[in-house]
């Protein structure tokens, strides 16, 4: 019953009405414990289910203090594939929610826990939220430093320009344009220079051939030998 009661939840909290009801009837917290103990079905539904109702801010912010960051980290890490990949994309847009979330992030070591679920995921729909999340992390110094200190890291979104799908190739591009590379690493990924060519006469998503453009004048700036 626990089960079909949340599936129901997670269904109707994508409208907002419905997610700030759920809000005020006392139901983050009940998501939440439901995330830490309840099966694998109701963790995916229940974490779907705040990923929904983390679009409204003022939820955004009762979720932080439910201590709702730290579960969705251990889902990420633990989860079965389908609260692995909702994980993913509730952490992306509390990421981009503000400086606060990313702080609250950081603190448990989202960045580092995305970064290894990079490596593993072959999931593109679940890459994409990872890397959104990751964009929105480097905004943040100690986030930036760190990963430009990956060379793993430079050399996965270069793999991802090359293969993977049209959005992750457009995210990809976007952190490779955002990040000062050093030499030897733009030696390494040099391979993707010819996919960000190509990638510079897609019309399609907007914006993909000017974030082409910009992550190939950084890989092309400085002395490549």
């Amino acid at each position: 019953m626990k089960e079909k009661a949340v599936m129901a939840v997670e269904f109707i909290t994508t409208d907002t009405d419905n997610a700030w009801a759920i809000s005020a009837y006392g139901g983050v917290s009940i998501l939440i414990e439901l995330c830490k103990s309840g099966s694998g079905t109701a963790q995916s539904h229940s974490i779907g289910a705040i990923k929904n109702v983390s679009t409204v801010e003022d939820i955004r912010i009762a979720l932080a203090e439910e201590g709702a960051i730290p579960v969705l980290v251990q889902l990420l890490v633990s989860g079965t594939p389908s609260a692995q990949e909702k994980a993913a994309n509730c952490i992306a847009i509390l990421a981009s929610s503000g400086e606060y979330f990313r702080g609250l992030l950081l603190q448990e070591k989202a960045l580092q826990s995305l970064l290894q679920f990079l490596h593993e995921s072959s999931n593109s729909d679940t890459l994409e939220h990872v890397l959104r999340a990751i964009y929105s992390l480097s905004d943040s110094d100690v986030s930036y430093q760190i990963l430009l200190g990956s060379t793993t890291f430079i050399v996965e979104i270069a793999e991802l320009i090359k293969h993977g799908n049209i959005m992750l190739q457009h995210i990809s591009a976007s952190l490779l344009a955002k990040l000062s590379i050093s030499d030897d690493n733009k030696r390494a990924i040099g391979g993707c220079m010819g996919s960000l060519v190509k990638l510079m006469e897609s019309a399609k998503p907007d914006g993909l051939q000017e974030v082409a453009a910009n992550a190939l004048v950084s890989l092309l700036s400085g002395e490549i030998k």
